[in-house]
């Protein structure tokens, strides 16, 4: 393409709109940042007008190879352009584009500047437009900023008409995450006053409410008030409530509902139902009724997915059944080609762990790194680490740690994809060591766990007893005595700089010292 580009300058032809836009669209995620730069440097070679469509194509490119800073740089350039040429403008659209990617970058400020921005540059905000300006809002935790401006545009006679349903149910949905249920109900109220209709997905956002925050008792009477404007519920309001009553801990009112869906031909049921019957009956272990509703979902054939297979499995090793936790991997892997992720995994390796199972757990590690060719997140290696460490296996936990910074471990696979070691925890480091210390370990295990040690990053703290802590990266100080003596403890930090920040010396807390490890000191670092 940029062949065609040269050909066009040394004939004399200059670029056009049509050209400089086609190589913007040609742009893919992935691109470099110098081939977005050169691309977006041929806007300044046009030889004619930039027109919006070449403009709305400048802003999308630098969204779709997320190239934000570049976008914003445009925007900010945008009077310069329009200086040149007096038929360039952005549509509502194109605005709400880049606020859409603003917001979804969590950047607050560049949201409200291209929101402000619109308004001086003479554009109108359309109800789409509005509507990502209010998503953008919410998705940041600013769901008081957009309520607000809710009003600010009720207020205003040429905007009011942009705040429609999806408006209120968005706001409804950050007031719900937000665990403010009066302040849901207080939205539909105000649609109400205003005569604005509530749809299922604003009684749905309603219900979620409910669910979260243990409000069940106000489900009836938003039931009812569905019923009465003629709204059917769905899937997500029943799966909805569902969860909802098996979180409260009421199961009874959850099969209940199952079984009214079951009868209820028009409302089909999916994995999503499923599973919070399942995660339901796992919070109360009741593994008996968890397995009865796995077999109802095989007959429905309903396929289950990973995130059906981790639940169960948590409930089996709880259950003390790993055998069979261990069987239901297999019969996912080998009836259902669910390919265990690293959640369930994890969840598999607890239950060896739980079933004092250490050296079947690290053979699930093992299956693990070979099944993901990778190596699994922090949180199962915290799982792995902490069930050695409480099943009083040192030396396992030490090559456990050594694999988590890409050192060798002795027979535990290695993964060639790691880029970077993927650390432990300060405190599960923290513990490790002074256990270590404590403990007669050989000293091909001393060597090994020195190493990890060093790379870390981690300092050890002195085994004397607790007293004073502190941070090697300005931590706080605290003050703290064991029964028969002080000494110092140091913070920890990983590899990537971050640091416990508490002071350390017998714990992370920087509690127990001394001869009784009943004496403390508090220490919190600062960032």
């Amino acid at each position: 393409m940029w062949r065609v580009i040269d050909e066009m300058r040394e004939l004399g032809f200059g670029v056009t709109n049509v050209a400089c836009s086609l190589v913007l669209k040609a742009l893919k995620e992935g691109a470099s940042r110098t081939e977005v730069k050169k691309s977006l440097a041929l806007l300044e070679e046009l030889v004619e007008p930039m027109d919006e469509a070449l403009c709305s194509s400048a802003i999308e490119a630098c969204l779709r190879v997320k190239e934000l800073e570049l976008a914003s740089d445009f925007m900010a350039n945008l009077g310069n352009i329009k200086a040149k040429s007096k038929s360039v403008g952005l549509s509502p659209a194109t605005y709400g584009s880049m606020i859409k990617a603003h917001g979804q970058a969590r950047d607050l400020e560049q949201t409200w500047a291209t929101w402000n921005a619109m308004f001086k540059n003479g554009t109108s905000p359309s109800a789409i437009t509005f509507g990502c300006m209010v998503e953008s809002l919410v998705m940041n935790g600013a769901v008081d900023d957009a309520w607000k401006l809710v009003h600010e545009m009720l207020s205003s006679e040429e905007h009011s008409e942009c705040v429609n349903t999806v408006i209120y149910s968005t706001v409804m949905k950050g007031f719900s995450h937000a665990r403010r249920p009066d302040q849901c109900f207080a939205v539909l109220d105000e649609m109400r006053a205003r005569g604005v209709e509530a749809n299922t997905i604003t009684y749905n956002t309603l219900l979620d409410a409910c669910a979260k925050c243990s409000a069940m008792a106000r489900v009836p009477h938003v039931f009812e008030e569905m019923k009465l404007n003629q709204i059917e519920p769905d899937k997500i309001t029943y799966s909805t409530l569902i969860k909802g009553y098996c979180l409260v801990g009421d199961l009874d009112c959850a099969f209940d509902l199952f079984e009214e869906m079951q009868a209820d031909g028009k409302v089909g049921l999916d994995e999503i139902v499923y599973n919070a019957l399942i995660d339901g009956c796992g919070r109360q272990q009741k593994v008996q009724r968890a397995m009865q509703v796995l077999a109802d979902m095989r007959k429905a054939k309903i396929a289950p997915s990973n995130y059906t297979l981790s639940i169960l499995v948590k409930l089996l090793g709880r259950a003390h059944k790993l055998n069979d936790a261990i069987a239901l991997v297999e019969d996912f892997r080998t009836n259902y080609r669910v390919r265990p992720n690293v959640q369930v995994y994890t969840c598999l390796m607890q239950a060896c762990l739980l079933n004092k199972r250490v050296s079947h757990a690290l053979t699930v590690y093992n299956q693990m790194v070979e099944g993901l060719r990778c190596l699994p997140d922090q949180k199962a290696y915290s799982v792995l680490l902490n069930g050695c460490v409480q099943a009083g296996a040192l030396k396992e936990a030490v090559q456990v740690a050594r694999c988590a910074y890409l050192l060798p471990g002795k027979d535990l696979v290695s993964s060639n994809n790691a880029d970077y070691p993927i650390g432990v925890e300060p405190h599960i480091m923290s513990t490790i060591d002074r256990k270590i210390h404590s403990a007669s370990v050989d000293e091909d295990t001393m060597r090994d766990w020195q190493e990890v040690m060093s790379l870390s990053g981690c300092t050890r703290g002195s085994p004397g007893g607790s007293g004073k802590g502190k941070s090697p990266y300005h931590g706080g100080k605290g003050k703290g005595k064991g029964k028969d003596g002080k000494g110092d403890g140091k913070g920890y930090r990983d590899s990537k700089g971050y640091r416990d920040g508490k002071g350390s010396g017998r714990d992370r807390d920087g509690k127990g010292g001394g001869k009784d490890g009943k004496g403390y000191g508090k220490s919190r670092g600062k960032q």
